[in-house]
């Protein structure tokens, strides 16, 4: 970053597993060089009407405990039973203090994650009107439920599901195959704590 204007000077991209895909560098940054501040100053005509976007806010996730998640969620998370990944829980906050949990199942060893769950109690999915949506059936909590699985394949993520149970809302993705990524729902067990 510049010190001064804090515009990236060096951007660099990399993928999945780690290899440097792109890289940019700004070799000589000129910024306004001996203009006046007047002259972006810039006053709309009189007939023109202008209107105030509100954007969302972007909130960054935190890292956070599987108890305290459940305690924000009102319900024991759902999680995998299993002892050859390193799991981070990060929470999200969507808006108006609701939010979802991020668990990023990493194997030993490895440096990005394989998989990434996401629940909360509210539609989470960023999900792009023209990708290919197949409904499905997934066994999940001892019961059918019907899910899209969506085909991604970008920047190592292959598919995503994402389904509804008892008004709390699921997805998963990341770099499984197809027929890895159904098993995922059924693997998912709440998690062993008490009262949350």
């Amino acid at each position: 970053m510049d010190k001064e204007t804090w515009i990236p000077i060096l951007t660099e991209y990399y993928n999945v597993k780690g290899d440097l895909v792109n890289r940019r560098e700004v070799r000589e940054l000129r910024i306004n060089q001996g203009l006046t501040d007047n002259l972006f100053e810039l006053k709309p005509l009189d007939d023109v009407t202008i209107e105030k976007e509100s954007g969302q806010e972007v909130n960054f996730p935190k890292e956070i405990s599987l108890e305290k998640a459940g305690r924000i969620l009102g319900f024991a998370p759902y999680v995998i039973d299993n002892k050859n990944f390193k799991v981070k829980y990060q929470w999200a906050e969507i808006r108006d203090g609701k939010g979802v949990l991020l668990s990023s199942y990493t194997l030993l060893g490895e440096q990005y994650p394989l998989l990434v769950i996401t629940q909360g109690a509210m539609p989470h999915a960023n999900i792009l009107s023209n990708v290919t949506k197949e409904t499905i059936e997934l066994g999940f909590a001892d019961t059918e439920v019907e899910g899209k699985l969506i085909r991604f394949d970008i920047g190592g993520i292959k598919y995503m599901l994402t389904w509804q149970h008892n008004d709390i809302h699921f997805s998963c993705g990341g770099q499984l195959e197809k027929s890895e990524l159904l098993k995922i729902p059924g693997k998912l067990v709440k998690a062993d704590f008490k009262e949350v």
